[in-house]
């Protein structure tokens, strides 16, 4: 699923906060952008194959006029039933993913790989101020990486460092963390590739918005920024039971997105995207609500039968991330009431659209939702069935709604499940040191040749999926 950053987020980045060249008419923007699209095969959205989830998801958002989209994807072949497993690893290489692309081609050109390794920390030299860097707040210039593999500490020199990582996906019940999905991340050193679990090196240490704040702190910059400006992308779900298979573990994810509630409550951007991710088994039972063993059971014996959905939140909210005690991270975040507003009204639209497409029961996260059993849906020739505008007006539906929105608004701790989809923010850029950690080109404010290429340097929540 490639959606390019949406022209709101771009023009509140350019207009608002300086970022000129982020405006949605930059040329040079605009042009790497396409370069990017164009290398992982993502420039077209032809001859895109739908699963059943998603199928459902565009049946619903059309029978209720909801805007909707088809979204660029870098599969080779969405119609595939593999392509449903590419979350798990893709030995087949049908996702034109990092691996399949620009880390090839990395290695394809002279890059060395080093093996579990750990990034402990950015080494530095001091240089006098001159035109260059005086408008800088130190005089450090980036000279190598210290990194540890099997105990042993290596120092790699590069004429310039680049901070680059890819997301980690964690559930939350709310506000508690658990992590759910490490995926690797990068990190750019001039000829040298470091991987490990944590990260990859090209051209520079990586470690995303969680731990890219760790190696900068690690390495003695203090600029107030970093670890600041949390954002997750708050995430929850509803499902919908269906009278067919649905199977939703089979065929590519997210080929389909509801766009109706991107603009949020206050109509500022920051609202929230209906989006189908694969539905495996792990994924149904970590998502489904707990009222005992038997519900819980059922729930999972009607897995190949079931849609599932998400609200992904443009949060307007922030958070901290600090170093915790070894490699790990301790994160501080708390939903922003006007968050809590849109994911509820959100949702309330996502069950409208399982029940538009024809789902015979719908429910959301929340522990203590027994769920919805709809009516009017039975055959089509059946004389009293109800169209989807007159299925969702009947009371029961609207009795329903309201009970969803009570129990989301406000949310309460350990109550519904929210799962935070990318993190970013934690080492801004922006146009000055009092704003932000680094600059217009990524360049730390505090060090001259080290630069960080990861979502940490959004400046605000991107309401995308960050490619």
């Amino acid at each position: 699923c490639c959606i390019e950053l949406p022209k709101i987020v771009r023009l509140e980045w350019s207009d608002k906060l300086g970022l000129k060249h982020c405006h949605p008419d930059s040329d040079e923007f605009n042009s790497s952008e396409e370069a990017v699209l164009r290398r992982i095969g993502a420039t077209r959205t032809e001859q895109i194959y739908h699963n059943r989830v998603n199928t459902k998801i565009v049946e619903g958002s059309k029978a209720l006029q909801h805007q909707w989209s088809e979204t660029k994807q870098n599969l080779k072949d969405t119609k595939h039933d593999s392509a449903g497993y590419t979350c798990f690893g893709d030995r087949y290489g049908n996702k034109q993913g990092m691996t399949e692309t620009f880390l090839r081609d990395a290695v394809e050109s002279g890059c060395k790989i080093l093996e579990n390794a750990y990034v402990e920390r950015i080494v530095y030299d001091f240089v006098p101020h001159d035109i260059y860097n005086i408008h800088r707040a130190g005089v450090r210039k980036a000279s190598a990486v210290l990194v540890r593999q099997n105990g042993q500490l290596l120092t790699i020199k590069a004429s310039r460092c680049v901070i680059c990582a890819a997301v980690r996906y964690f559930f939350l019940s709310y506000s508690y963390f658990i992590t759910f999905i490490n995926v690797f991340f990068f990190l750019l050193l001039v000829d040298v590739l470091i991987m490990n679990r944590h990260s990859f090196c090209f051209c520079c240490r990586v470690q995303g918005a969680l731990n890219t704040p760790g190696v900068l702190t690690r390495s003695g910059f203090r600029n107030p920024h970093i670890g600041k400006h949390l954002h997750l992308h708050p995430v929850t779900a509803a499902y919908g039971r269906y009278r067919e298979d649905i199977k939703g573990w089979l065929g590519a994810p997210m080929t389909s997105c509801n766009n109706e509630f991107v603009s949020g409550p206050n109509g500022d951007g920051y609202g929230a995207r209906i989006e189908c991710p694969p539905l495996h088994p792990g994924v149904s039972a970590a998502a489904s609500q707990w009222h005992d063993s038997v519900q819980f059971k059922e729930t999972l014996l009607s897995a190949r039968n079931l849609a599932l959905a998400i609200t992904l939140q443009r949060d307007i909210g922030e958070g901290q991330v600090k170093q915790g005690p070894g490699d790990t991270v301790t994160v501080d975040y708390e939903l922003h009431p006007s968050d809590m507003q849109s994911i509820a009204a959100a949702l309330k639209g996502l069950i409208k659209v399982l029940i538009a497409s024809g789902a015979e029961r719908v429910s959301t996260m929340h522990n203590d939702d027994n769920g919805y059993v709809c009516r009017n849906i039975s055959c089509a020739s059946s004389s009293n069935k109800l169209n989807p505008h007159e299925r969702i007006a009947q009371q029961e539906v609207q009795n329903y709604l309201q009970l969803v929105e009570k129990q989301h608004l406000p949310m309460r701790k350990h109550k519904g499940l929210i799962i935070s989809a990318h993190q970013m923010g934690t080492c801004r850029f922006g146009t000055t040191s009092a704003q932000s950690a680094c600059d217009e080109n990524g360049e730390l404010w505090e060090c001259d040749n080290l630069f960080v290429a990861d979502t940490s340097l959004f400046p605000t929540a991107s309401g995308s999926n960050p490619m």
